[in-house]
């Protein structure tokens, strides 16, 4: 059998709920799985015949040791899923302004470093109108770090509060996201499409929980099983074909979620590459293309 190592993180040393379903399906396939955590010193990656990152999401607050262990991997000649450029360009929501330049259609977004001014980037969110705003860092998950602030035009209270909030984040996590509040998302959700080697699998709908604006999860959002709509699979389909006319070829793995922008028709909000939660329990076929492609990349297949 092939053996396969699934990069996981402490707080889920058997892998997540979400990612288990693959297990055995690949087992069936010839692919026998192991489960570390991607920061634990004593595992030697190289010993098995391809690494799979899948929930290491505790990387958001060390991101750059996460991008030197994938680093390291390559350097070693070890086969990684997503690669370590690919590891370096998606832990970062920067790489939504290569997107936005190559003609994908994101939200509205004032972005703010480390280095730029939170005074000024506020001033740029009130001179484009927006009175209700939602700012996040750019490396997070899970909605960590995000806060909605309200009366941002008139309010002297939120506007100190929105850029002391944004001076935290560029300090913290290296740089902030500013964007309008969109109330479509409360109501009708965000939608995610995801690609197995930039073939369509499946979608999924989330959707708040009453009174919250976050769909995670672990926020009281719920995920249904939907067909995506023409506009929406057509933005997911560039989005991911801009990714792979980036690296050369198509992720194994990839999810857009894509949300109602101020005009109501679709943008991206992320482009998961990396440890994107599945979904696999509304859709189980999915787990099975996946495992499909992992066995053949690993020759058992």
């Amino acid at each position: 059998m092939a053996e396969l190592l699934l990069a996981s993180c402490a707080e889920f040393p058997r892998l997540d709920p979400d990612s288990t379903p693959l297990l055995p399906l690949l087992h069936d396939r010839g692919v026998a799985c192991r489960v570390a955590a991607w920061d634990d010193p004593q595992v030697d990656w190289a010993d098995a015949d391809a690494v799979l990152v899948r929930s290491t999401w505790d990387y958001v607050d060390r991101r750059d040791a996460f991008v030197a262990w994938a680093d390291r991997l390559e350097d070693a000649g070890v086969r990684l899923w997503p690669g370590a450029d690919l590891v370096t360009w998606n832990t970062e929501k920067s790489y939504l302004r290569g997107l936005e330049a190559g003609g994908i259609r994101t939200l509205p977004t004032v972005w703010a470093g480390p280095q730029d001014d939170p005074v000024a980037a506020v001033a740029a969110v009130r001179d484009r109108g927006w009175d209700d705003v939602v700012a996040k860092p750019v490396v997070g998950a899970g909605a960590s770090g995000l806060r909605r602030f309200t009366g941002v035009r008139d309010s002297q209270s939120e506007t100190l509060a929105l850029i002391e909030h944004v001076r935290e984040l560029a300090r913290s996590t290296g740089g902030a996201m500013l964007q309008p509040y969109l109330p479509a998302v409360a109501g009708a959700g965000e939608t995610s499409v995801f690609f197995c080697e930039g073939a369509l699998t499946h979608a999924v709908r989330k959707t708040a929980a009453e009174g919250d604006f976050r769909v995670q999860v672990e926020h009281g959002g719920t995920a249904t099983r939907v067909e995506p709509g023409r506009d929406e699979l057509d933005l997911a389909t560039l989005a991911v074909a801009a990714v792979a006319a980036r690296e050369g070829t198509a992720p194994l793995i990839a999810r857009v979620d894509l949300v109602p922008d101020l005009d109501g028709r679709p943008g991206v909000i992320e482009v998961e590459l990396i440890e994107p939660c599945l979904f696999l329990g509304v859709a189980p076929d999915a787990a099975a293309t996946i495992a499909d492609a992992i066995a053949r990349r690993l020759g058992v297949r």
